[in-house]
């Protein structure tokens, strides 16, 4: 669904392709077992909503200093926690509708900072515990290379996911929020009711740091089966890999 199931799907897509990588949980970039300068490419797996402070600005470092970060999921880096050896503590209050959700984007924003600064969308009730597929809004990005998509054009329809099996645009959703850089383009946007469509983003930094988010916790469970989500996901591998000398492009 969200967790280990969506999680396998994503390894073994990774595994089918032959694409090597390196496994760490999210604890090991908190505690720094992680190296993560060692790495040219972060990948965010389907889920990834409870982050301590120390990870969020790990990873907003590496970013800055020209890393490169694919964010696979949805309602991410959400919720600030604090980690010790023995416990995890989540700061969760959060009143829907209320005044003070007017005032923040998330939780993560209303005692840090917003997530949307860094992977370019942020979770929204609209869209949650739906599933659809994603339409085309710019056809000529590499994105979209060899799938001769056309504006409009609808891809992300077979989905392993199973609860909400109908596209790769769901369960939780993530959009562009107003911490979204201004310089982040909408590259594909989530056919679900009310808006609730997640948002592909790219942000291109200008000091070489990139960032491309899908936004759906559903998009994993599509890797498997369907060729339009596969094939971006290599794309976008492909890309960060090439755009860096071989000996430097660790994943």
């Amino acid at each position: 669904c969200h967790l280990a199931a969506a999680e396998w799907r994503l390894l073994a897509w990774l595994e089918r392709e032959n694409l090597d990588y390196d496994l760490y949980s999210e604890a090991q970039l908190h505690d720094g077992t992680l190296q993560i300068d060692a790495y040219q490419t972060v990948i965010l797996p389907p889920h990834p909503e409870y982050w301590s402070r120390e990870m969020f600005d790990r990873l907003d470092a590496f970013v800055t200093h020209g890393g490169y970060v694919i964010y696979l999921g949805g309602n991410g880096l959400n919720c600030e926690v604090e980690l010790s050896p023995e416990s995890m503590r989540c700061k969760t209050f959060w009143q829907p509708h209320s005044e003070e959700c007017t005032q923040f984007e998330s939780r993560m924003h209303r005692t840090y900072k917003p997530e949307a600064s860094l992977l370019g969308v942020a979770f929204t009730d609209e869209g949650a515990m739906t599933a659809a597929p994603f339409k085309v809004i710019e056809p000529n990005h590499w994105l979209f290379d060899g799938l001769y998509l056309r504006e409009g054009d609808v891809f992300g329809s077979s989905s392993q996911h199973e609860r909400y099996i109908d596209g790769a645009s769901g369960h939780e959703t993530d959009k562009m929020r107003p911490s979204t850089p201004p310089f982040a383009r909408r590259i594909a946007q989530g056919l679900n009711a009310d808006e609730g469509g997640a948002d592909v983003v790219i942000i291109d930094h200008p000091d070489g740091g990139c960032v491309i988010s899908v936004g759906s916790i559903t998009w994993c469970a599509c890797l498997l089966t369907d060729p339009a989500v596969a094939t971006m996901t290599r794309n976008m591998i492909m890309h960060m890999q090439q755009a860096h000398s071989p000996h430097h492009n660790r994943i």
